[in-house]
């Protein structure tokens, strides 16, 4: 039989694969693509993490561009002697 404790366990990782499986069709879904496809790419990669460069964001329609931001420094100097 289990105890309080563990039906509570049960229930919240209920609720998390719940609340997963909103955001991955809320998701699959502002990007354009069928309700299941990031679910579907998250079961094929056996549920582990996925880190996407900004090739991969562009192909899933992650993002709609992506560059590479320009630095530009100026830097002065001045000195005074007394």
């Amino acid at each position: 039989m289990q105890t309080n404790k563990e039906d509570r366990r049960i229930l919240k990782g209920q609720e998390n694969e719940r609340l997963n499986q909103k955001v991955y069709k809320m998701m699959a879904e502002n990007c354009g693509h069928h309700k299941d496809y990031f679910l579907d790419i998250i079961h094929d990669k056996g549920h582990a993490d996925w880190f996407l460069e900004a090739d991969e964001c562009l192909k899933h329609n992650l993002a709609n561009h992506a560059h590479v931001p320009e630095l530009k420094i100026e830097a002065e100097v001045k000195f005074k002697f007394e």
